[in-house]
């Protein structure tokens, strides 16, 4: 197959799969080649074994990256630094898309960028939405909560739950007004961590006290 009759016949689709692919009706074996090598020319963009772009230039539809990351890894949500950067709950842009998945955890980096998937059990499987982003596609996101309660999961033992703000001096969070500290405190009670709910308690004391109050 020419590369020309190839775009035309995939450029309607976000992302080329292994079942695109076998839509196509080629000799897989011969088709697999050819990806190869316009892969190694820059007409495609390879993220990950068997999962393809079309180069810029060629492409009809520009996914986001929290999109390929749902489809790099299923299932898999969007979470962590990701999602807390999306729901503006820290103001750093996080160059790297961190995804939480019951799958086993990897580690994609192609030109499209670095995709982090953390294994979690299927208890923790929990706590995301479907959100619609500007470009018009659905991606699984961590509700604010979620994402919060997933970073300090992963990052528990950098954090000592006494008095004070132990957040201040590594984490600048804010935004805090749109999280919910009953949801907060109730998801934490399903990772059945004494540790992450002390740590809980002690950021909605710090940071959601007006909140609860009110």
């Amino acid at each position: 197959m020419r590369y020309q009759d190839f775009k035309n016949r995939v450029r309607p689709y976000p992302i080329i799969t292994s079942g695109l692919l076998n839509w196509l009706g080629e000799d897989e074996r011969i088709l697999r080649n050819q990806l190869s090598r316009w892969n190694k020319q820059g007409l495609l963009v390879q993220l990950k074994r068997g999962m393809y772009l079309l180069n810029r230039d060629d492409r009809a539809k520009e996914p986001s990256r929290f999109f390929l990351a749902n489809q790099m890894v299923f299932p898999s949500y969007v979470s962590l630094e990701s999602a807390l950067s999306f729901h503006h709950l820290i103001p750093e842009a996080v160059p790297q898309i961190t995804s939480v998945t019951t799958g086993k955890p990897a580690q994609f980096v192609s030109p499209e960028g670095s995709y982090v998937f953390r294994h979690v059990k299927a208890t923790l499987f929990f706590g995301f939405e479907t959100i619609r982003e500007a470009r018009g596609f659905e991606v699984l996101m961590a509700e604010p909560e979620k994402a919060l309660l997933d970073f300090f999961y992963f990052n528990l033992p950098q954090f000592s739950p006494t008095d004070g703000d132990i957040f201040a001096e590594s984490y600048r969070f804010m935004g805090h007004e749109i999280l919910q500290p009953k949801r907060l405190a109730e998801y934490a009670c399903r990772f059945a961590s004494s540790k992450l709910q002390r740590v809980v308690q002690l950021f909605i004391k710090v940071h959601l006290a007006r909140k609860v109050r009110a």
